[in-house]
């Protein structure tokens, strides 16, 4: 009786799907849930990049952090319930969802990530992106720092830490000059096309005398704006990382 229970347990165990494995990323602070061996393994160096690149531009790295890969992730942000994204950062929680590469590939299917073909370096480069949101929230000098002030420095470190050919063919791909002036970095950019505005924030990081100095600006101060209304909107969001797939995040178009 007590083998055939065994047996019982044995096989009920094997056909239930397998729980989602916890791994702790070597180097950092970070914390990887995955159904997926490579994912996690992909998610572990999406972090590991995005906290050596901040910690080169003089940045306290030793956050603390939760990333849940997941096949679908639905934000939760107000102006766009229940949109699919590929990762958001919950800053009440120090939560990062990510889309896992099946999911990803789902995506990118109905519409190419930043406009290219999809590879597994893109799910890296959004999980560098989200961390970053993480990385940036911890310092911050500013009680409500805006989500274009967090975007700036999230884009900045997905492409920054892309391998070179992937980054090359989103630039090759978005022909856009940089942010002449701290003006230009506003809700129409970004809401128009956040990849426009990626590709502008990263040519701007690269200006020679700016890049560098102008993240620390934004973690000490405020972006300066034109547009006063939008401050009620871009305040502070708990869920600052919502990250689309090409699409505009003020309105839900993929």
């Amino acid at each position: 009786m007590r083998l055939f229970l065994y047996l019982t347990l044995f096989a009920a165990a094997l056909a239930s799907p397998a729980a989602a494995a916890e791994r702790r990323c070597v180097g950092t602070n970070t914390t990887i849930v995955a159904d997926s061996e490579y994912d996690t393994f992909l998610a572990c160096a999406g972090a590991a990049d995005a906290v050596a690149f901040l910690s080169q531009q003089g940045l306290t790295v030793d956050t603390v952090m939760r990333i849940d890969v997941l096949d679908t992730v639905l934000t939760q942000a107000a102006e766009n319930p229940s949109f699919r994204v590929l990762g958001q950062f919950d800053a009440r929680r120090n939560l990062i969802l990510v889309t896992s590469t099946k999911g990803q590939l789902e995506m990118a299917a109905e519409k190419p990530i930043f406009g290219v073909p999809y590879e597994e370096a893109l799910f890296r480069s959004v999980v560098a992106h989200e961390v970053a949101h993480a990385i940036a929230e911890d310092n911050f000098q500013v009680d409500e720092p805006t989500r274009l002030a967090h975007e700036y420095i999230a884009y900045i470190v997905q492409l920054a830490t892309m391998p070179l050919p992937l980054r090359q063919r989103i630039l090759d791909h978005h022909q856009v000059q940089a942010f002449a002036t701290e003006l230009e970095i506003n809700p129409i950019v970004y809401g128009l096309n956040p990849d426009v505005f990626a590709v502008k924030a990263y040519r701007h990081f690269l200006s020679s005398g700016v890049g560098v100095t102008f993240l620390q600006t934004l973690l000490n101060r405020d972006l300066i704006s034109m547009f006063p209304l939008w401050e009620d909107y871009a305040a502070r969001d708990p869920l600052v990382g919502n990250q689309t797939a090409n699409s505009n995040i003020l309105n839900g178009r993929r």
